[in-house]
């Protein structure tokens, strides 16, 4: 399974799945996309200081680009 990672705005309350932080609804958090399917993978979302830590891309596949919206 290839991924990539989006940054998003949270639509409702929602944990980072590395550190258990709440994401409040409207904050940024970067989120993995499943290449195949085109849509979020269940469970990972990241708040953004453990995404500026690399933690998605240790966790998961990356593919070569990175999108943000």
């Amino acid at each position: 399974m290839s991924c990539r990672l989006e940054e998003a705005s949270a639509k409702r309350f929602t944990k980072c799945v590395c550190c258990g932080e709440q994401i409040r609804t409207c904050e940024p958090m970067t989120i993995v996309i499943d290449e195949t399917t085109k849509r979020p993978v269940r469970g990972e979302r990241y708040c953004p200081a453990c995404a500026d830590g690399g933690y998605p891309e240790r966790n998961n596949v990356m593919t070569v680009s990175t999108e943000s919206i």
